[in-house]
């Protein structure tokens, strides 16, 4: 259904429901008239409220209070009807004929507000102010003599109030469009032109999938309004930088979340006229996914920077980065969200989450959707947790627009570096790209913080009910985030001079010019890329599977042990020690076995650049890098479960009751034993190295032994680096054998990004204010031609 178009508001954009066989009951028949007659008052009570505000202008707050219960004699006709005589007197109708219910406009207002934060739910207001009325002695009842009414104000207020916020976005939308011109809106509309339809279940993904990728890019000369409107330090751009040296245009940041659930049991309602500001809808993400997967039968040939084996690391250690997981949560249609955000934290874009697990074909979908709606000119650093998986899969699936690739470049998360191969993190961490400045690509966790008391909510309300809450309230934080902007910089200023101070200190305690240290990064970095790359795929799997096995020997000899102890106890059986004896000399056996197998591999050919040093000692050193790899993606796995538990803290999840997360962390030490002994393996070959190498007289840049407590070394590039297996008949880089050195680059790394940061706080602050002024002389405009936008701007 689509509303007749008038002089100030125009038809809105229904919601589409999937379309299913379904049985309509009598109950689902009056329910739809009802949303249907809502859908139709809309538009005229949006204008009676903009009138009520207009000739409320100047006088005193409402008077009523909530104590207060009136009754009112209204004249209605039908060119008047009662809703709109009841928004006239400053009440809202509880139902679109013969409401029973007129709520102050001041109360919607106010709960409206108060939705936003911290979130209060309906039924809380509607008990609270049924029992304020009660307390006042206004009791209801179904007839004069009849029973006490239980339920209150719960549905009649529900209705107004849900109506009511559908009412003020078509205010807001009015608005914009007599300030700008055009909606500030992300939607589906003014996109692309296969984007000003939704498909019907008669087209498939792959007629729309084509229907995007004309011959002529569609993209824009200049940055969509919208978006300008939403973060003006961002996108008000008035020229592109021409690469990525100084960090391209804007930095935006892509992340999921699979708290924020619709449990199907909740089912759906009838269609609401709402216009979508934030959400891609499912179609779109369709059709990406179904590109994604034509292209990967025939992917293009590519070499990145970093190592093909480095990547799949990657992948196989984020969930995100994997499309094998089949099954999750069958209870819930709407499985979590995907959200897109820029450098000040403002939400951009969403999406729905359909599928088990955060696949790719989401953030890709929200990426081409921003890229439509920007100049093919502008650059775009795009922040995510498996950014090396991402930018593998668009350089290899031919899935963008010509052009939009070269407007992309790709770096981690900062908090979530550590979780990627330390060869990854030279080329992906963004304190280690030049042109990022402090930059961290964490703004879709601090939305998600700010959301977090909608998960219960959300749950159970409708389908539809539950995207236009979500709308509503990422509207509301993203002109809070905007509104802050000034203080945001200014906050910012301060953090740079802090760690800029720090890390000026550092580079003085090194006694490193900062040239040199620029120079020795520079090595280390062809090094160990070039280190990375040497190391063979196959011989990595063999190294691998031999290494599982000690882990399997090891195992078993931990349960031989307790065995050995529960069996002993009390007896005096000599038979059961002499079997144990042999199961040890078996173990030993199988031991020295796994050992030949291991020595049999042709290490040594594969590394002729140390062959030099020994067979022995160039096995010794390989098995050590491969122990280290090993220890390091256990541990990283560990900080990610300990990870999943504690971050409620900061607002992702709901927390834990004490004893699950007890519960949760005594499984959690269960697992120890294994990285207890790839720890005590690894130290040991260290060892073995040392003491080889003294003997030997050999000048070799070995690798040193880890603490104890391995599980606080996550950003630690000590931990985090490769054993080195470079060559040695030069001399030993010195990054490898003075810590000040590592200082010293660390240092300059931090005194880089300051630099920019600094640069780019300056670039933002200079478009917010041309914003500020280009704003204020289109309200002044507004105002001009219509009187009534001072009222609405002020409501």
């Amino acid at each position: 259904m689509v509303l007749p178009v008038n002089d100030d508001l125009e038809p809105a954009v229904i919601i589409p429901h999937p379309s299913k066989l379904v049985i309509i009951s009598k109950q689902a028949r009056k329910r739809q008239s009802e949303y249907d007659k809502w859908n139709r008052l809309v538009p005229s009570l949006a204008r009676a409220i903009i009138n009520w505000r207009s000739r409320r202008e100047g006088e005193p707050p409402f008077t009523t209070t909530s104590s207060e219960l009136q009754y009112r004699s209204v004249r209605t006709c039908a060119h008047h009807p009662l809703p709109i005589a009841l928004v006239d007197l400053g009440y809202f109708p509880s139902a679109p004929e013969r409401p029973e219910y007129g709520f102050a406009l001041d109360l919607c207002s106010l709960f409206t507000q108060l939705f936003r934060a911290p979130v209060a739910s309906i039924r809380a207001m509607a008990g609270a102010l049924h029992r304020h009325h009660r307390f006042n002695g206004i009791v209801f009842r179904h007839s004069s003599d009849g029973p006490r009414v239980q339920e209150g104000y719960r549905k009649t207020l529900q209705h107004a109030l849900q109506w009511y916020d559908v009412c003020l976005s078509a205010i807001e939308s009015n608005l914009s469009r007599k300030i700008f011109g055009h909606d500030t809106t992300l939607g589906v509309s003014d996109i692309h032109p296969a984007a000003a339809f939704t498909p019907t279940s008669s087209e498939s993904a792959a007629q729309v999938t084509a229907s995007i990728q004309p011959s002529d890019p569609p993209q824009p000369a200049v940055v969509d309004p919208a978006l300008v409107q939403r973060c003006p330090s961002c996108f008000n751009v008035h020229y592109f930088e021409p690469d990525f040296a100084r960090g391209g245009d804007a930095h935006i940041a892509v992340d999921g979340n699979f708290n924020q659930k619709h449990c199907e049991s909740a089912g759906d309602c009838p269609a609401i006229d709402f216009r979508s500001f934030n959400f891609v809808p499912r179609w779109w993400v369709d059709a990406v996914d179904t590109a994604l997967e034509a292209a990967g039968r025939k992917p293009s040939p590519y070499t990145g920077v970093v190592p093909e084996a480095t990547v799949d690391a990657c992948e196989n250690s984020h969930k995100a980065g994997r499309g094998d997981l089949k099954a999750a949560g069958i209870e819930h249609d709407d499985k979590g969200l995907i959200a897109l955000v820029c450098r000040h934290n403002i939400p951009l874009l969403l999406c729905n989450v359909d599928t088990p697990g955060e696949r790719q074909k989401y953030a890709t979908a929200l990426i081409i959707w921003l890229l439509l709606r920007v100049p093919s000119a502008m650059k775009l650093v795009v922040l995510y947790d498996i950014a090396c998986v991402t930018s593998r899969t668009l350089n290899t699936r031919d899935v963008l627009l010509p052009g939009m690739l070269e407007q992309l470049m790709f770096a981690t998360a900062a908090m979530h570096a550590y979780a990627h191969q330390w060869t990854c993190q030279v080329v992906f961490n963004p304190r280690m790209i030049t042109g990022m400045g402090l930059t961290d690509g964490e703004g879709v966790e601090r939305l998600w913080s700010l959301l977090v008391d909608l998960i219960g909510i959300l749950r159970k309300v409708s389908r539809s009910r539950r995207i236009i809450i979500l709308e509503r309230q990422i509207q509301w934080i993203a002109h809070r985030l905007r509104e802050e902007l000034g203080r945001w910089g200014v906050r910012r200023k301060d953090v740079v001079d802090e760690k800029r101070a720090a890390a000026s200190r550092d580079l003085a305690a090194c006694g490193y010019d900062i040239e040199i240290l620029r120079s020795l990064w520079e090595t280390q970095r062809k090094s160990q890329l070039s280190i990375r790359r040497a190391t063979k795929p196959l011989l990595k799997q063999d190294m691998k599977t031999i290494s599982d096995l000690q882990d399997t020997v090891d195992a078993l000899d931990d349960k031989m042990d307790r065995a050995e102890v529960n069996l002993t106890r009390g007896r005096r059986n000599a038979k059961i020690k002499v079997v144990l004896i042999e199961l040890r000399k078996q173990r030993d056996q199988l031991l020295e076995r796994i050992q030949s197998l291991y020595e049999s591999l042709s290490i040594a050919e594969d590394f002729p650049h140390i062959k030099t040093l020994g067979n022995d000692f160039v096995h010794l050193l390989v098995e050590t890098y491969n122990t280290k790899s090993l220890l390091r993606a256990r541990v990283i796995g560990r900080i990610f479960e300990f990870h999943y538990l504690d971050r409620a803290v900061g607002g992702r999840d709901i927390p834990l009751g004490y004893k699950q997360n007890q519960q949760r962390r005594q499984q959690l030490k269960s697992g120890n034993p294994v990285i207890q002994r790839l720890h005590v393996r690894y130290n040991g070959l260290v060892k073995k190295l040392h003491d080889l190498a003294k003997r030997r007289n050999i000048d070799f840049p070995l690798p040193q032994p880890l603490p104890p407590n391995i599980l606080s070394l996550r950003d630690d590039p000590a931990f985090l680096e490769d054993v080195w297996l470079g060559s040695s008949e030069n001399n030993t880089p010195i990054w490898l054998t003075d810590p000040k050195v590592r200082i010293g680059v660390r240092a300059m790394h931090l005194l880089d990004r300051c630099d920019e940061e600094s640069a780019r706080l300056k670039r933002e602050q200079a478009q917010l204010s041309d914003w500020i002024v280009t704003h204020w002389q289109r309200v002044q405009m507004a105002k001009a031609n219509d009187p009534r936008v001072f009222t609405q701007l002020t409501a």
